[in-house]
């Protein structure tokens, strides 16, 4: 559980720090998005649904934990540089977390995979 915190306060202090980079305002803005249909990849880990939004600079959906294998799966993907983006892990079996990926500022995803960790 200690891992997914910390995912998740690294990942939004990165975010904040991409946000405060570019001199975009936080406080009082509201993000809306626009998504396409969602789909749904595979692998012998797990599952996740999901769909681009905003022009491919964006990643949403759900992760799940479909067999009791120690490993954890979670959405790996791949920005127009090159670089990957990893969603939350889910896990154990029956687990699920969301998944809200965003690309770098001028940057768009490219590829989505699903990955894993031992867990």
């Amino acid at each position: 559980m200690l891992r997914r915190t910390s995912s998740v306060i690294l990942g939004a202090s990165i975010l904040l720090a991409s946000a405060l980079g570019t001199g975009t305002a936080l406080a009082g803005t509201t993000r809306t998005a626009s998504c396409g249909g969602s789909f749904t990849i595979f692998s012998n880990e797990g599952m996740a649904s999901i769909q681009y939004c905003d022009g491919g600079t964006a990643i949403t959906g759900t992760v799940y934990d479909t067999n009791a294998d120690g490993r954890c799966p979670r959405v790996e993907a791949k920005q127009s540089n090159g670089a990957w983006r990893t969603s939350d892990w889910a896990g154990p079996k029956g687990d699920t977390s969301p998944v809200n990926l965003y690309a770098a500022p001028g940057l768009s995803f490219v590829d989505v995979k699903m990955g894993y960790i031992s867990c």
